[in-house]
């Protein structure tokens, strides 16, 4: 066999084990093709709620109050456009399958093809804490994260190339307006996943004027703007012809400013519980030892130091909330890849070499084999499950679904008080008020709870479902129901139903 063509089976061996191993962790999904009528997250089943009613000319923000970036509905909607019940997964399997390609892609740069795919697996082993169902801002953001780190490491690693005669004669650099295409969509899926961004493009420019590039640090800033304005404009036409700009720029910043105030202490015990369930100390310590290393042997670490910065950054936006949702570990894992390229590079020095096959094997007895068994047990359940098991594993809740179907049409107004939009989803009835779920915040807020039962005394939706522990919490709402004689028609484990008397 030719050079060429063992060349090209390799590549597709390889292509075929990402493709794969993207199956195994997308099975974690309840969305995925094997599962029926399973119960998604509360976030998950917000977002496609939403990207549903944009099929009914419904605008996120003006239409439907959420705080997350337009970018996961646009998602949702492109999902469900593919199919109402199975479509957003495939849009999930996309997405992970680019992450885990481009992470290959940066591991390639420092090791072997096999070694690449071990450091691949190992990179994200932490997503089967971090996954909680899927379909969240952070799954999405990765492959855009991780793009924007390969391109980083491109610049700080081969600076030749982006300096050299050929790219001078050309104004615009692809590779950084493609950095800054994944600026945008990551900034506009979440605004606290951008550390990368915010350390290395200071970096970048600090580089530039250290070396005097003023010519290529002008290029690479019009470059960077002209890739977020690909994203950034076509989604300000749309919500500016929408007429839902100014919601926009209510929910996603000012109402995210105070739903993550938190105290000092609460943030840092956010990021020690972080640390202790990762492995990002073993990493700092790596990045701290090839700090070291290259300033013994007298080399730059310049890159180093802005990593190590960024490692750090990273982590503090993760938990600048101060709330404990494993999800948000997701945005971590692109930071992991860097110093697993320098460990696995440190594997080929002569020193190692020999020593190798015993530190490969140990990595993955200890680290890659326990975690990955773990995904394909879950995997091959999920597919090998029969339909009345399937069945047993649907909404805790079934007979809610079937009493709201059976006393509701297609699109019928309901109320849900309560933060339960997978009601909305299995029922395809819709929201009497904007607020198809009410974060906890807004709960404590006497004045949105005026406005909030205002709403819905302009349209009385025939069906009220309430959560009970806000049911009690919460007299108004009580005294809303008396007033406009509500009944109590039935009752269930986490909600009552009232239902408007005739």
């Amino acid at each position: 066999m030719s050079e060429k063509k063992k060349e090209i089976l390799q590549m597709g061996l390889i292509i075929f084990a990402l493709l794969f191993i993207t199956f195994v962790i997308c099975m974690q999904s309840p969305l995925n093709p094997f599962s029926q009528n399973i119960e998604t997250g509360a976030d998950s089943s917000v977002f496609k709620y939403i990207g549903w009613r944009m099929h009914n000319k419904e605008v996120p923000y003006r239409d439907i109050f959420d705080h997350k970036g337009p970018i996961i509905y646009f998602i949702n909607y492109l999902g469900v456009l593919i199919s109402y019940d199975k479509g957003v997964w495939f849009i999930e399997y996309l997405f992970m399958f680019a992450s885990l390609a481009l992470t290959y892609k940066i591991f390639r740069k420092f090791c072997g093809k096999i070694s690449s795919l071990i450091a691949t697996l190992l990179t994200f082993i932490p997503l089967y804490s971090y996954f909680e169902e899927g379909n969240l801002t952070e799954e999405y953001a990765l492959p855009f994260i991780i793009l924007g780190l390969y391109v980083f490491i491109d610049f700080f690693k081969n600076t030749k190339k982006y300096i050299d005669s050929n790219n001078k004669k050309r104004f615009i650099n692809f590779n950084i307006v493609l950095c800054g295409i994944s600026f945008a969509c990551t900034f506009l899926l979440r605004q606290n996943m951008i550390a990368l961004w915010i350390v290395f493009c200071i970096a970048t420019i600090i580089f530039c004027i250290k070396n005097k590039l003023y010519k290529e640090l002008f290029k690479y800033i019009v470059s960077f703007l002209i890739g977020v304005l690909i994203i950034a404009i076509p989604v300000i036409i749309y919500l500016v012809v929408n007429g839902a700009f100014v919601d926009f720029i209510k929910d996603y910043f000012l109402f995210n400013f105070a739903y993550s105030s938190s105290s000092q202490n609460t943030r840092i015990a956010t990021i020690f519980m972080f640390l202790i369930n990762n492995y990002n100390i073993l990493l700092f310590i790596i990045i701290i030892i090839k700090i070291i290393y290259n300033i013994i042997k007298k080399e730059s670490v310049f890159f180093e130091i802005s990593y190590l910065f960024y490692m750090i950054i990273n982590l503090i936006f993760v938990c600048i909330s101060g709330k404990i949702y494993y999800h948000y570990g997701m945005t971590l894992i692109p930071a992991y890849i860097y110093p697993l390229c320098i460990l696995f590079k440190m594997l080929k020095s002569t020193k190692l070499k020999q020593k190798k096959p015993y530190i490969i094997g140990c990595i993955l007895l200890i680290f890659i084999i326990p975690t990955w068994l773990k995904y394909l047990e879950d995997a091959f359940l999920e597919i090998t499950k029969t339909q009345e098991v399937n069945e047993l594993r649907d909404y805790a809740n079934d007979d809610l679904i079937k009493y709201i179907k059976a006393n509701t049409y297609e699109n019928e107004e309901i109320a849900i008080y309560g933060n339960y939009n997978l009601l909305y989803n299995h029922t395809k009835t819709i929201s009497a008020s904007k607020y198809s779920y009410i974060p906890d915040i807004l709960l404590k807020n006497e004045e949105f709870i005026k406005d909030y039962l205002l709403e819905l005394e302009e349209k009385l939706p025939k069906l009220l479902i309430l959560s009970k522990p806000k049911v009690i919490k919460n007299d108004k709402m009580q005294e809303f129901l008396d007033e406009n004689n509500y009944d109590l028609c039935s009752q269930y484990d986490i909600v009552d139903v009232y239902c408007l008397s005739k």
